[in-house]
């Protein structure tokens, strides 16, 4: 069966080799190297709770006031009540990494998961390789449910393209995806709405479905872009009041 598939993939690629997904080219894997290189890292000088950037470039792009931001801590984490532990991004919110987010969310390029899942690993092992992380959780739709095979193993249809991810990303890290968290309430997209109505809209949006299986448990939540970091910070509430230890935040991009 192995090395069918293998065969049927040789002859498809022969005939529709892989594209670069941002630029076009024909590459071996959906983005080309030149595309890949393009990506502009987080790095490590960074805020130790919510992740932003501190210094050069990258402060004046995310907009960081240096004076105000001191002892690692920034000026944001001082003022908002974080529930999280810790927040980290694989890359910026520009560029390639914007490019095939946006692709893959609202194009629904689920060829693309592979890809972003590896970025969320490459992450995490640059920022939480030394953590105890029980399960993994991202941000659920309204409405939709968890669907399941025969022997237990979550399907792709009826779960949302963080969902998908986050299936993929728990091979990957062989840790169990939880999908223990429910979206209560219908919510406006946050993309649409400026920054005080972003921190109200996801408000009380979230509620854990088996309050047993968070009791004292880390968790590791995921998703593709941290903006004002609200809706996050809705699950990382409703996984506190379910009585998890700590929720550490991990998304593919963080926002300009």
């Amino acid at each position: 069966m192995a090395d069918f598939q293998n065969l049927f993939k040789l002859l498809k690629d022969s005939v529709l080799p892989p594209f670069c997904t941002v630029c076009g080219k024909v590459c071996s894997y959906y983005v080309c190297d030149s595309c890949k290189s393009a990506i502009k890292l987080t790095g490590k000088n960074i805020c130790l709770k919510c992740g932003q950037p501190f210094s050069g470039s990258d402060a004046a792009a995310a907009g960081i006031d240096k004076i105000i931001s001191s002892g690692k801590i920034c000026s944001l984490c001082k003022n908002e009540n974080f529930y999280f532990y810790k927040s980290r991004s694989f890359a910026f919110y520009e560029g390639t990494a914007a490019e095939l987010i946006k692709k893959y969310k609202y194009r629904k390029y689920y060829f693309l998961k592979d890809i972003l899942a590896g970025f969320l690993k490459t992450a995490y092992k640059n920022y939480y390789s030394e953590e105890k992380i029980d399960f993994i959780e991202t941000v659920p739709d309204f409405i939709r449910q968890r669907e399941f095979n025969n022997f237990g193993e979550m399907q792709e249809q009826g779960l949302n393209h963080m969902q998908i991810i986050a299936a993929r990303l728990s091979v990957l890290l062989n840790t169990p995806y939880s999908g223990n968290i429910k979206k209560i309430k219908k919510t406006s997209r946050q993309q649409l709405l400026d920054r005080s109505d972003r921190q109200l809209n996801p408000a009380g949006a979230f509620k854990v479905i088996n309050r047993m299986k968070s009791q004292g448990k880390n968790f590791l939540v995921i998703d593709d872009v941290w903006t004002t970091g609200s809706t996050l910070n809705e699950v990382s509430i409703a996984l506190k009041n379910a009585g998890a230890d700590r929720v550490y935040l991990l998304t593919i991009a963080r926002g300009m």
